[in-house]
């Protein structure tokens, strides 16, 4: 969302990372001036696509849309940053669900 330069080179290290290995991706942009409600009705529509395993929604959001509200709407086994409440407490349990790529690296 937005234009933020330094989210903007971070998605574009993410698009590359896709092509590299092969993986099928789309990007939805949205201008910053979204509600948090439209934004929330996409992410309804991704999380109930089943051609869709995982997907992101990449940080900062704008300041009229809530980071918690955003990152719990996402269904947990299609959370690829491990956002979630439910995967970032799974990462210390004996069985972690998504474990997010990064810290991994």
């Amino acid at each position: 969302m937005g234009d933020d330069g330094a989210s903007q080179t971070y998605v574009d290290h993410k698009v590359k990372a896709c092509k590299e290995v092969g993986f099928h991706y789309s990007m939805l942009r949205f201008a910053d001036t979204i509600s948090e409600d439209k934004l929330m009705k996409h992410i309804d529509q991704v999380n109930r696509d089943e051609d869709v395993d995982g997907f992101i929604v990449q940080l900062p959001l704008p300041p009229n849309i809530s980071v918690e509200r955003i990152t719990e709407k996402i269904r947990p086994d299609k959370d690829v940053d491990g956002f979630t409440n439910r995967n970032f407490g799974s990462i210390i349990s004996k069985n972690p669900l998504l474990l997010p790529a990064t810290p991994l690296v």
